[in-house]
């Protein structure tokens, strides 16, 4: 009989150990990357190492335009999504403090005074103070707490990951439009320069038709290439004002 005993509280123990934790613990999956990308030549490995990656460069050491420079300020100042982002990370911060703290005791104390009358003959009413502590912990036994924090510090992190790909979006949308825009500008100057010489041909070519140098077609040719010229022009006007 009491071996049967022994063998149930051992089997009951082991049953115990096994069920102590929710879950194994998380392992980062192992990933297999190149060394380097794009085939570089041999004599350029050592310059290319000891040179800052591009990936890891502030987006002020990479855009160096001064106007370019105020553009994202304002952005990251201003954009909404931005706000989101960082009101999304106080939240997650907030909440890993509380659930983390229910991995630690908690401390209740309390203080009190109490006038008792003992008897109607009494001549005095004594005092009666008391004091209490109490000191509440509730052992993880199973791993609860744990995970919980686990779950809450990823949750965390997870905010904070996604507050740098919003801020990584703004700022590379934000320089894009910057460059497309001088882009445009750049492509408008060229637009009215070819319609004043355009038109520099349409006149010339209107003076040889009045003379008899020149047909008629070559003064609506010349026509055609200035409403042309000017038609780039004022499309590209309204993706300047829409950039």
């Amino acid at each position: 009989m009491t071996r049967m005993k022994r063998s149930t509280i051992l089997a009951l123990l082991l049953l115990l150990m096994a069920g102590c934790k929710v879950g194994p613990n998380y392992q980062r999956p192992p990933l297999t990357v190149p060394d380097q990308y794009r085939g570089l030549a041999p004599d350029q490995t050592t310059q290319q190492q000891s040179a800052e990656d591009f990936a890891v460069m502030k987006w002020t050491s990479v855009f160096q335009d001064d106007t370019l420079q105020g553009l994202i300020k304002e952005a990251l100042a201003s954009n909404y999504d931005m706000r989101i982002a960082a009101t999304r990370i106080l939240q997650a911060s907030a909440n890993l403090g509380i659930v983390r703290a229910n991995q630690f005791p908690t401390v209740n104390g309390g203080f009190s005074i109490i006038n008792q009358q003992s008897t109607p003959l009494a001549t005095g009413s004594p005092t009666i103070d008391t004091a209490g502590l109490q000191l509440n912990y509730i052992v993880d036994f199973w791993g609860q707490y744990r995970r919980a924090t686990e779950a809450a510090r990823a949750q965390l992190l997870s905010t904070v990951y996604a507050k740098d790909l919003v801020q990584t979006t703004l700022i590379s949308l934000v320089a894009e439009n910057y460059f497309l825009l001088l882009q445009y500008d750049a492509q408008l100057t060229y637009s009215n320069d070819t319609v004043e010489a355009d038109k520099q041909i349409l006149r010339l070519n209107t003076i040889k038709y009045k003379g008899g140098d020149a047909a008629i077609t070559d003064v609506y040719q010349a026509q055609v290439l200035v409403q042309q010229a000017e038609a780039q022009a004022i499309t590209l006007q309204q993706s300047i004002a829409q950039t």
